[in-house]
């Protein structure tokens, strides 16, 4: 299955129409983030997704999400909510990861990305 394709069955709630006239930005750049290749195993196929999914958050559904704004509050009826993410000693590249829950996953996962080991 295609890149695009994965992407829209991994976020159903994500407007197709909004996917697809913003894809060739999404595809083109996402290599710049992550180093990662789409295809060759699960984990890193959910890491490339997952990424993709913040920065279609961040640049498509909610453009001022970044570190600056890292502060969320919503009300409905009587109920209020406020939630903040700390930013202190975060580098920014992790400070703009943490914006989104997609991101969280996504910086949590590369955490554990390890490289060859040498014997």
């Amino acid at each position: 299955m295609a890149l695009i394709d994965d992407f829209k069955d991994r976020f159903p709630t994500f407007d197709t129409t909004l996917i697809d006239d913003n894809w060739q930005w999404l595809d083109e750049t996402w290599h710049c983030f992550y180093g990662g290749v789409y295809g060759p195993s699960t984990c890193e196929n959910q890491r490339i997704l997952l990424l993709l999914a913040h920065l279609f958050t961040v640049m498509f559904i909610n453009p001022k999400t970044g570190p600056s704004t890292l502060t969320s509050s919503r009300t409905v009826g009587s109920v209020s909510t406020t939630s903040v993410v700390i930013t202190e000693g975060l580098t920014n590249q992790q400070a703009f990861l943490m914006s989104t829950s997609y991101g969280q996953q996504f910086l949590m996962m590369i955490q554990f990305r390890h490289g060859a080991f040498f014997v």
